[in-house]
């Protein structure tokens, strides 16, 4: 007995120091991303994923046996459209980006109010983009689950272009067979200037410029449709250039998502206060939008409030802008509050906007 306890303590010492070993290589793979992270990050996802419901809002273990983790249930009791004017008119079209649980994957599809049916659908290839942008470290390259598509924005050809959130710039055509991707960090809106090239927010590779803290830096992309990225402008850049290092360093505590760019609109038609060319912005993080000039880097005016956390900026048609405030002040534990009575505005005007 005493030479089995006296054989067992080297072999017990080596496990714990094998296991030790390991434990080390885990945090540094996730740490600084090396081997093997991407195949611990993916079964970590599914894991993290199963245990807390992540992807939807789902409350109860029935939730979790039949819905799909991209849905959710909802408070309303029936699903699709629900009309409420009966005297209500429309033959536009919408283009809508949905959960299919019959294909297991997200899908967009071109519905007519009109005739109230859906007119077409594509189906991108999931494998193919995610093989396209294997490279990429961000969660939506890596999980199917997660996979989505955001924006989506028709072309005269039938061909839709849209990113993944947190992924890449996709240009599939009307069949769904995958025409280009750019496998850089897109998000939020997308959208097609006077030159027809896509304007869309990116997050830069490298931090342009240094910033005495770690930051986000979101920017503008200029994208043709070919699938070239033609320019980049740092949001945070052209802060600090033009005399409002105030709100990048001054407005609470630094945050890594400084900026938070989620709408970059180009201007099509010329008014008082914006050529085309210009390129009006919604800076969520600062409760902030401007309208930028790409030629002179020129920020030409500014606004902060009275929206907060506002995420859309809009030129009207007669030169003024509507900008949909969410209202809330953000907190970090529960994503935020309503300010006022539980609900959003709508804020238009000119470069001093008004509530209505």
């Amino acid at each position: 007995m005493a030479k089995l306890k006296k054989g067992l303590i080297p072999l017990v010492a080596l496990l714990y120091l094998v296991a030790f070993g390991f434990f080390i290589w885990g945090v540094a793979a996730g740490s600084y991303k090396i081997f093997p992270w991407k195949q611990m990050a993916t079964v970590y996802d599914e894991l993290h994923a199963f245990f807390t419901f992540q992807g939807g809002t789902h409350t109860s273990a029935q939730d979790k046996i039949v819905l799909d983790r991209q849905e959710k249930r909802t408070e309303y009791n029936f699903t699709g459209f629900r009309l409420r004017d009966p005297g209500f008119q429309d033959t536009g079209y919408l283009l809508i980006s949905r959960y299919s649980k019959k294909h297991k994957q997200v899908i967009a599809e071109l519905f007519s109010i009109a005739s109230n049916k859906v007119l077409h659908t594509w189906m991108p290839s999931q494998s193919e983009i995610f093989e396209k942008s294997k490279d990429m470290e961000t969660n939506v390259t890596r999980d199917l689950a997660s996979f989505a598509i955001q924006h989506p924005v028709l072309l005269k050809d039938g061909d839709l272009v849209f990113n993944t959130e947190q992924g890449p710039l996709v240009r599939i055509d009307a069949c769904g067979n995958t025409v280009w991707v750019i496998a850089r960090h897109f998000h939020h809106s997308i959208e097609i200037d006077s030159n027809r090239n896509i304007v869309t927010c990116i997050v830069a590779d490298a931090q342009i410029p240094e910033t005495i803290y770690p930051i986000r830096d979101d920017g503008i992309a200029i994208v043709s449709l070919e699938g070239d990225i033609l320019k980049e402008y740092s949001i945070t850049e052209s802060l600090l250039n033009n005399g409002y290092s105030g709100l990048v360093y001054g407005v609470g505590l630094f945050e890594e998502d400084r900026i938070h760019l989620n709408d970059a609109q180009p201007i099509l038609k010329p008014s008082v206060d914006a050529d085309v060319g210009d390129i009006a912005l919604s800076i969520r993080n600062l409760s902030t939008v401007t309208l930028f000039s790409p030629h002179q880097g020129e920020i030409k005016w500014l606004k902060t409030g009275p929206w907060l956390n506002q995420h859309d900026i809009s030129q009207s048609g007669d030169g003024s802008y509507s900008i949909f405030g969410n209202d809330i002040a953000r907190n970090s534990e529960n994503g935020g509050r309503y300010v006022n009575d539980d609900r959003s505005e709508v804020y238009i005007g000119c470069s001093g906007v008004k509530k209505t």
